[in-house]
């Protein structure tokens, strides 16, 4: 069951962490929409670790689940 891109309308704002496909960077791994920053007020996507100034002003046009982590021997 593979993930798939849609578009960035139909993506989440709460607070899940989702890959956005942005056309001038390309892919832009473990995001979320924050509806609190005061730098913000409309919202922002910002990086789940925290870079959020990686994220500033960008336009993504895309949205995926993260996909699973790869299953491993034990």
């Amino acid at each position: 069951m593979g993930s798939e891109w849609k578009s960035i309308e139909s993506a989440p704002r709460d607070y899940s962490t989702v890959d956005l496909w942005v056309p001038e960077r390309g892919r832009m791994t473990d995001m979320m929409w924050c509806v609190t920053s005061p730098l913000y007020p409309n919202g922002s996507w910002i990086s789940v670790d925290q870079e959020w100034q990686d994220a500033r002003g960008i336009e993504p046009t895309h949205w995926m689940r993260p996909p699973p982590p790869p299953e491993t021997d034990q």
